[in-house]
């Protein structure tokens, strides 16, 4: 086995001791490992692997992740920079990603709610739905840092000229009555926080990230081989994918030009040659763009109150689907 890398930690103990560990990365037959060594409870060395694979990548990954965990509890190396960056960012993204880290940990849950109240109001005023008013990381800056002013409030990532004109009087009349002890600009935030913490904040950031577009390429298939074969809907929903991300992922799917048309045929079987007549002639008389003119147009202000609406939409998304590809092979043949 060939020694790759090693590198020696030290933590002092509350009775003033030092413990000593040490990391190593190893290959043998192109196979990687990685492995931690500390002192157990009787003093004597134990060794634990932190990873076994081919990955370059994924092997500098935990290597990089598992050192943040053991810095976070105590451990500083012998050697500096043992971590590397975990991503390139300039002045302006760094300082962003600190004022989120701060605001995960000092986040005022009470302000977080009320915000989260008042933005529920305001999505059901305008029927958005709401994170269009504003996303729950937004939510929890604002909650963190408590603008006074409109100007405050455009110093927070995330907050344009638009969403000023439009929510920034209601966001204000909540932090507006809450007290606080700094000040803008938030350019003291870098040295109130801890830097190994922040990189391992950011380290775990990035895995998540991973983890859901892994999960988001494996719906993707999923709904490309169930499109392929004529599965409904039901099925997808019985395999852990909701109907509606089956959907998105469907309309996505064709933009990406994949044949959807099997499953689209599967699911408009359950409705009636009517409906989809009536709905193929909003489509070309009200357009496309929104759904809601084409299902009033469909079943009419009265007969709405009677049916499932979230079904209603989803068999309208996939005959837009059916209705634009015609519209563009049309016009082809026009041209």
């Amino acid at each position: 086995m060939n020694l790759v890398f090693m590198n020696s930690f030290e933590k002092k103990t509350e009775e003033d001791r030092v413990l000593t560990a040490k990391v190593s990365i190893c290959e043998l037959n192109g196979i990687w490992q990685v492995y931690w060594t500390e002192p157990n409870g009787m003093g004597e060395p134990e060794q634990h692997q932190w990873f076994e694979g081919s990955g370059w990548s994924e092997m500098l990954t935990s290597f990089r992740g598992n050192v943040l965990e053991k810095m976070s509890e105590g451990y500083a190396p012998l050697l500096d920079g043992v971590t590397g960056d975990l991503q390139s960012m300039n002045g302006r993204a760094e300082f962003i990603q600190k004022l989120h880290y701060y605001s995960d940990i000092n986040r005022n849950d009470a302000v977080f709610d009320q915000l989260r109240a008042w933005r529920r109001t305001q999505a059901g005023k305008e029927g958005k739905a709401p994170y269009m008013i504003a996303t729950n990381r937004l939510l929890q800056v604002i909650s963190t840092f408590l603008p006074q002013t409109h100007e405050e409030l455009m110093q927070l990532p995330g907050f344009g000229q638009y969403k000023l004109n439009q929510y920034g009087s209601g966001i204000l009349a909540v932090t507006g009555q809450v007290k606080r002890e700094w000040s803008f600009p938030l350019n003291w935030v870098a040295d109130k926080i801890d830097y190994v913490q922040y990189k391992l904040w950011l380290h775990r950031q990035q895995q998540a990230f991973e983890q859901r577009e892994t999960e988001r390429k494996n719906r993707k298939l999923a709904v490309l081989e169930a499109a392929l074969k004529g599965s409904g809907l039901s099925e997808l929903e019985a395999s852990s994918i909701p109907r509606r991300d089956a959907v998105a992922i469907i309309e996505e799917l064709d933009k990406e030009g994949y044949d959807v048309e099997p499953i689209i045929n599967a699911e408009l079987q359950s409705v009636s040659q009517e409906e989809r007549e009536r709905a193929m002639s909003a489509f070309l008389s009200v357009g496309d763009r929104y759904l809601k003119p084409v299902l009033n147009a469909v079943y009419g202000e009265e007969a709405l109150k009677d049916i499932n609406a979230d079904r209603a939409y989803e068999w309208l998304r996939l005959l837009r689907i059916r209705y634009r590809r015609e519209k563009e092979t049309g016009a082809a043949k026009a041209g």
